[in-house]
């Protein structure tokens, strides 16, 4: 581990004491693995059995446990583990291990080893499950971003007809109009035309006129 698993305080306390006293099952674990003393005499007294039962840290009473701590141990106030558990499924370990010796710490170990499979495999399922769900909801995220993508498509495609029937609209009417004002203007013209001809016919006659009326 890179330390020494069996240093202590002035007061006798390890860092296995300190990982009872918080709870940490794992680093109770890698400690009594590298070695560390499991019945270690800390401050008033206390065994690392002591604490983690009064502070009712279950896993690591049963870790102690299955590692070969004493149960019999008092500290300075005449106490054991199993007086200072503060729960009936301690109490019941410490009461086993206490009578039944070797027997019963195997079968302890069997038993949490059972249950932390159990629960290490409640904890897979539920990262399967969980990524499952993640994975389904960031499915329906993307269909979500693709049908949203779509609907904007098609309604750019829509905006865009829209804008090319008004501009088909202006043409035809700036088409029509400009034929209108075409043929205004060639209806002017020949009306001028004729007015024109009309006007030159009226000028022969009344020529043709004078001439006749002279020759008399």
């Amino acid at each position: 581990m890179g330390a020494d698993v069996h240093a202590a305080t002035r007061s006798g306390d390890t860092a296995l004491h300190w990982a009872c006293y918080v709870g940490d099952s794992g680093l109770a674990r890698l400690l009594l693995e590298a070695g560390a003393n499991v019945d270690a005499v800390g401050e008033l007294g206390n065994r690392p059995l002591h604490v983690a039962a009064s502070r009712g840290h279950d896993q690591c009473v049963g870790l102690l446990l299955t590692h070969n701590a004493h149960t019999a141990f008092k500290n300075a106030y005449g106490n054991t583990a199993l007086s200072l558990a503060t729960s009936a499924k301690m109490q019941g370990w410490i009461k086993r291990v206490a009578e039944g010796g070797a027997g019963e710490r195997s079968k302890l170990a069997a038993e949490l080893a059972a249950v932390e499979s159990e629960a290490e495999g409640k904890v897979a399922e539920r990262r399967t499950k969980e990524e499952a769900e993640a994975k389904a909801k960031e499915e329906r995220a993307a269909a979500a971003r693709k049908k949203r993508e779509e609907e904007d498509a098609e309604e750019d495609r829509i905006e865009e007809m829209e804008r090319a029937r008004l501009r088909a609209e202006e043409e035809e009417r700036r088409r029509l109009e400009e034929e209108r004002l075409r043929a205004e203007e060639e209806a002017r013209r020949l009306a001028e035309e004729e007015a024109k001809r009309a006007a030159a016919e009226a000028r022969r006659k009344k020529r043709e006129a004078a001439k006749k009326k002279a020759g008399k």
